[in-house]
Parts: C-alpha cells; structure tokens; sequence
C-alpha cells in the first residue's frame, strides 16, 4: 500500500501512483513506451474508474472505464481539442451519441453498433 514510481527496462510504460497488494491500485498516471498517457482511477494494474488517455497523435478519451475499456460516460477529442464523440461506451465499443466534425458540427445522435450508426438516430446534413 502507498504512493510510488515504477520504471523498469523491461516495462511497457511508467507508473506513478497508488499501489495496493504490488499492483497499480487508486489514481495514478502511467506513460507508456509509445508516448501514450493515462491519468485516473486503477484497479489492480488496470484502468478502472474515472481516467482520460492521451495518445502520442494528441486526440483523448476522457470518462469512464472498465477493465482497461472504454465503458460508461465519454467524450473522444480529435488533436484539434473539439469534441469528436459524446455518449455511452460499452467494453469499448460505442452503444450511444452524438458524433460531430472536427468543426463542431453534429453529423449524426443516436444509437451505434460494432462503433457505426446502427438502429435509431439522425442524420445532420449541411445545406
């Protein structure tokens, strides 16, 4: 139990935390070897909780998760710091929201499947 740093040549990315029973276990930020970063709620080595990552190509995800997954309240972010996608993740897969343009505009709000527009929704067309 307590605060502390993990580096090790062999790691896949840096841990600087809470530890729980020798797991990454309570809020932390781990930076991974490809320049990925996750800052936020873990649970026994893995994303769970509240956390946002940002990747190296500085688009985010920030919410909620599960299991190392994407799951409950999100928002994705394209580099351009607009919100690409607000809604509901499932084990990582989008169930419902609304997708917008790098420009802000809504394009499509409704219900998704294997992360396409899938059953009832809207369509936003610009004229």
């Amino acid at each position: 139990h307590g605060f502390g740093t993990f580096n090790a040549s062999c790691s896949q990315a840096e841990y600087q935390g809470e530890w729980k029973n020798g797991l990454f276990h309570g809020e932390g930020i781990l930076t991974f070897i490809n320049g990925d970063k996750y800052e936020g709620e873990l649970k026994e080595g893995i994303a769970n909780g509240v956390g946002i990552l940002t990747t190296v190509s500085q688009s985010k995800y920030e919410g909620e998760w599960v299991k190392g997954m994407y799951h409950g309240k999100g928002k994705m972010f394209y580099q351009n710091g607009k919100v690409q996608f607000d809604g509901i993740w499932n084990e990582g897969e989008i169930t419902f929201g609304k997708f917008k343009t790098p420009e802000g505009q809504v394009v499509y709000e409704g219900d998704w499947r294997n992360n396409k527009a899938h059953g009832k929704g809207k369509h936003y067309f610009n004229t």
